[in-house]
């Protein structure tokens, strides 16, 4: 992400060969950090791809979030002589809406488990979790609660935009704290753009949800 921010293009791998060799060097990266590299890549592109599918699904069905998607894909691009990349992503932010609906409706975890970790009264009660509780915060349940999202079983990417901005504490789709589920949204975005530039989804036979 940090080559992305300041170059605004990804080394692709495939064109050095020796690259995993070459990074176990001093300087380089060791055993452990590239087996977590890898960890990360898979956790992220499984999370990403499911999103994705997501997207596709309620962009079928809400013909008019698609066009309006489209149109601002277009505009971006054009701007940037047709390159996605991490600038023209940044100014896609109805693109980022879209995204962030969607994993409101299809968090990739509907529950996010915690250890607590030491005797913890919760603030303006009398209520103690001991030591080694388990707590289950319901992600779903918290995404679909009409008390914080209105109409929650609609598809409104709106509900994200900057005026509205996003509910802390209660749109948690990747969980919170270091042990958070792992995602790319930069991949998902331009995997988005990527398709949405050149194809129209049209909703056939989709099953209600």
């Amino acid at each position: 992400m940090i080559q992305i921010k300041n170059n605004g293009t990804i080394t692709d791998i495939l064109n050095d060969s020796d690259i995993f060799i070459k990074s176990r060097d001093e300087s380089g990266l060791s055993m452990e950090e590239m087996v977590g590299e890898c960890l990360f890549f898979m956790a992220g592109f499984e999370t990403s791809s499911t999103t994705l599918s997501f997207v596709f699904l309620e962009l079928s069905r809400n013909q008019s979030i698609q066009e309006k998607l489209r149109k601002e894909i277009h505009t971006v691009l054009e701007k940037y002589n047709g390159t996605v990349s991490y600038d023209s992503l940044q100014e896609m932010t109805y693109c980022e809406c879209v995204i962030n609906e969607t994993l409101r409706k299809y968090p990739p975890l509907a529950s996010l488990p915690r250890i607590c970790t030491k005797d913890y009264t919760v603030p303006g009660s009398d209520v103690l979790i001991e030591k080694n509780t388990m707590v289950v915060i319901p992600l779903l349940a918290l995404h679909n609660d009409p008390d914080y999202f209105l109409e929650p079983e609609k598809f409104i990417p709106e509900r994200f935009s900057a005026k509205n901005g996003k509910i802390p504490f209660i749109y948690m789709p990747f969980g919170e704290g270091p042990r958070q589920c792992l995602v790319s949204r930069f991949k998902a975005s331009s995997d988005l753009v990527g398709v949405f530039d050149h194809v129209d989804l049209m909703a056939h036979r989709i099953p209600n949800m």
